[in-house]
C-alpha cells in the first residue's frame, strides 16, 4: 500500500504546482498593468484564465479532502487487518505448540514417510519413536533411516506394504497390526494407522500416520484365548451336564448333557423333548419358573425322568441333581442348567434305605418280642393256673383274678402293637401352607397346665413375623408335644429351677423350631442312637417317641438334630423348608 500512498502524494504535488503556475500567470500580468495605469478590456487575453484557476484550486482542495478521508479509512482497515493477522499468527503458534505437546505425549509415534523409494524412508518421526523402538537416531531432525527394514519384523514387511499400496490406490486410510524388534532386541506388537496425503493436482505427497504399542493387549488377548480354550475344555469334559435355556429352548448343551438326554435338536423345547416323571412334572416346571421370574437367583433340586431310549427298549428311570441359575448369554436373559447324574447314588441310597428298614424292622421285631414276651409269659402262667382250677367252685375268686391279669397282659400286648403300628405307619400327612408358629402355640397351650404342676417354667421366643411352610399341623404338634414331654421328664429329678425354652425363627429359607431344657443333656456317645426305634435310656420308656418324631419331620423334607442348648441341657432343633 505504501507505493500507492506515494503516488497519490506526488499527484497532489503536481496539481498544486500547476494551479500555482496558473494563478501566477493570471494574476501577475493584471497587477503589472494596473500599476502602469494601462487600461484593459474585460475581454483581454487573461480574463478567462482566472476562473479556471480558482476552479482548479477548489477541485484540488476537494480532492485532497477526499483523499485524506479515504486514507484514514484505509489506514483503519489496514490496522484492523494487521491486528487480526497477529491474532491468527498467535493462535497458529499456540495450536502448533499444543499439537507438538500432544504428539510428544501420545503413547506411540507419529510419522510421515515416502513410498517413492524402495526402502520407504521416514521423513518425520515424533519423539515417541525412541521409546517405542529404542533407536534415538530415528527421532533426530533430518534423519531418514529405513524404519521398515530396520525395525519391522521381516515376515511382516511384505504384507504391510501390500496393504498400504492397496489403500493408497483406493485413497482410503489403512490399519496394520505387526511385529517390531527394538534396539535391545525385544519383540513388540504395534498397531499402525495411516492415510495418504495428496497435492492440489491429486499428486501423491506422503503417508502420514501413527503407531502405538499393543504388546500388553496382545498378551492379554493371548491369555484370553488360552483361558477360553481351558474353559471350553472344562465344559466339554465336565462330568456335569451343562445346558443354556432361552425361552424354554436349549441353545447349548455339552457332551455330558447329550449323554443324559441324548442329542437334542437345535433350539428344541427342553420340556417337550425331555420326559420327566409324572410326579416331578409340576415340580420341574416350577423349578425353572422360580429362577426365570427372579424369585431366586439360584435353585437346586432332584428330579426323576425318562431319557430318550432306542426303540424296543424299555425306558430306564434316571435321577439328576439339578441346579439352575440366571445368567446373560449372548446379551439375552437365560437360564444355566447344571445336571449331575445321581442315578447310581439314588440306587445305592435306595438299597441303604432298604437295609436301614430291614435293620429297623429287626430292631422293631426285637423290641416287640421283648415287650410282648413278659405279658405273654404271664398269660401262659395264668392259663396254666386256670387249667388247674377249672371246675372247682372254691377257686372262683382265684379264677377271676387270673382272668383280670390275663386282660391286663392282653392290653399291654395291644399297646405295644399299637405303638409299633404308629411308628411303621404314622398316617398320611395332610400338607397345607401354614404358619409354623401355629402348632408351636397349640403345643404350648396343651402342656402349660401339666408343666406348672411339675414346677417347670416355660420360656418362649417366637418369631413375630409369620413362618410360612408346607406342613401338616397335627403331625408337627405331635412332634412338639413329644419333645416338650421328653424335656420335662429329663429334668424330673433335678433340684433347683427347671426351664424349657421354645424358639422359632427362619434362616436361609428354612424354618427352625428348637426345644431346649436346663437338664443334664444327652451324652455325646449316645446321640447317634437316640433316634433308633425302641432305644431308650428311661426305665419305663418305649423308645418310640423320638423315632416317630424323626419319621414325621423327614416326611416334611426336614431334619431333626440335637445340639447343646443355651440353658446347659439338650436342644432339639426341627428344620423344615420355608414356603
Amino acid at each position: 500500500m505504501r507505493p500507492f500512498f506515494k503516488a497519490i502524494k506526488r499527484m497532489c504535488a503536481i496539481l498544486c504546482t500547476a494551479s500555482g503556475s496558473i494563478l501566477t500567470a493570471t494574476c501577475l500580468p493584471r497587477a503589472a498593468l494596473a500599476a502602469q495605469d494601462v487600461p484593459h478590456s474585460p475581454t483581454g487575453l487573461f480574463s478567462p484564465v482566472l476562473p479556471l484557476a480558482v476552479a482548479a484550486c477548489g477541485l484540488i482542495v476537494a480532492w485532497n479532502l477526499i483523499l485524506r478521508k479515504r486514507l484514514k479509512s484505509k489506514n483503519r482497515e489496514l490496522t484492523l487487518e494487521l491486528a487480526q493477522r497477529r491474532s491468527v499468527e498467535e493462535e497458529l503458534r499456540t495450536s502448533r505448540h499444543r499439537l507438538a505437546t500432544l504428539v510428544s505425549n501420545l503413547p506411540g509415534m507419529a510419522f510421515s514417510h515416502r513410498v517413492d523409494d524402495d526402502d520407504w524412508p521416514m521423513g518425520y518421526t515424533s519423539q515417541g519413536c525412541q521409546e517405542l523402538t529404542g533407536y534415538p537416531s530415528l527421532c533426530a531432525p533430518g534423519m531418514e533411516l529405513f524404519y521398515a527394514t530396520k525395525v519391522v519384523h521381516p515376515d511382516d514387511i511384505g504384507p504391510n506394504r501390500e496393504t498400504i499400496r492397496k489403500a493408497l490406490a483406493e485413497k482410503q486410510p489403512y490399519r496394520l497390526v505387526y511385529r517390531i524388534t527394538t534396539a535391545s532386541g525385544k519383540k513388540k506388537w504395534v498397531w499402525e494407522q495411516g492415510v495418504g496425503l495428496y497435492g492440489p493436482q491429486g499428486e501423491f505427497l506422503s503417508v502420514d500416520g501413527f503407531i502405538t504399542d499393543i504388546t500388553e493387549f496382545k498378551q492379554a488377548e493371548k491369555a484370553l484365548i488360552a483361558s477360553r480354550k481351558q474353559f471350553h475344555d472344562l465344559v466339554i469334559n465336565s462330568p456335569v451336564g451343562i445346558s443354556i435355556i432361552q425361552d424354554n429352548q436349549v441353545v447349548y448343551q455339552n457332551p455330558e448333557q447329550e449323554r443324559l438326554f441324548g442329542p437334542l435338536p437345535e433350539k428344541a423345547d427342553f420340556f417337550g423333548y425331555v420326559t420327566p416323571h409324572s410326579d416331578d412334572m409340576d415340580k420341574i416346571h416350577r423349578f425353572i419358573e422360580v429362577v426365570k421370574n427372579g424369585e431366586v437367583s439360584c435353585n437346586e433340586s432332584d428330579f426323576c425322568f425318562f431319557p430318550d431310549t432306542e426303540k424296543n427298549k424299555a425306558p430306564r428311570t434316571r435321577w439328576v441333581h439339578c441346579r439352575a441359575a440366571r445368567i446373560v448369554y449372548q446379551d439375552r436373559e437365560s437360564v444355566l442348567l447344571n445336571m449331575i447324574d445321581v442315578t447310581r447314588a439314588k440306587e445305592l441310597e435306595h438299597m441303604v434305605g432298604i437295609q436301614d428298614k430291614m435293620a429297623s424292622l429287626g430292631r422293631v421285631t426285637a423290641g416287640i418280642a421283648h415287650e410282648v414276651r413278659n405279658p405273654l409269659s404271664g398269660i401262659n402262667l395264668y392259663l396254666s393256673v386256670l387249667d388247674k382250677i377249672a371246675g372247682d367252685p372254691e377257686q372262683e375268686t382265684k379264677a377271676r383274678e387270673c382272668i383280670r391279669q390275663l386282660k391286663e397282659a392282653s392290653c399291654d400286648i395291644e399297646t405295644v402293637i399299637r405303638r409299633a403300628m404308629d411308628f411303621l405307619k404314622p398316617g398320611m400327612p395332610q400338607f397345607r401352607v401354614m404358619d409354623a408358629n401355629e402348632p408351636v402355640k397349640n403345643a404350648l397351650g396343651l402342656t402349660a397346665a401339666s408343666l406348672r404342676k411339675s414346677g417347670v417354667r416355660m420360656e418362649t421366643a417366637l418369631s413375630d413375623a409369620p413362618l410360612p411352610c408346607y406342613a401338616d399341623g397335627n403331625l408337627l404338634l405331635r412332634v412338639l408335644l413329644n419333645l416338650i414331654h421328653n424335656a420335662a421328664e429329663a429334668m424330673e429329678d433335678l433340684p433347683g429351677s427347671r426351664i424349657i425354652q421354645v424358639k422359632t425363627a427362619v434362616e436361609s429359607a428354612r424354618v427352625l423350631i428348637s426345644v431346649s431344657d436346663s437338664g443334664p443333656g444327652v451324652p455325646q456317645r449316645i446321640r447317634e442312637r437316640i433316634f433308633e426305634p425302641f432305644y431308650t435310656t428311661k426305665s419305663d420308656g418305649t423308645g418310640i417317641g423320638l423315632s416317630l418324631s424323626q419319621r414325621i419331620v423327614m416326611d416334611h423334607n426336614g431334619t431333626i438334630r440335637i445340639d447343646q442348648g443355651e440353658l446347659g441341657g439338650a436342644s432339639f432343633v426341627v428344620d423344615i423348608p420355608a414356603r
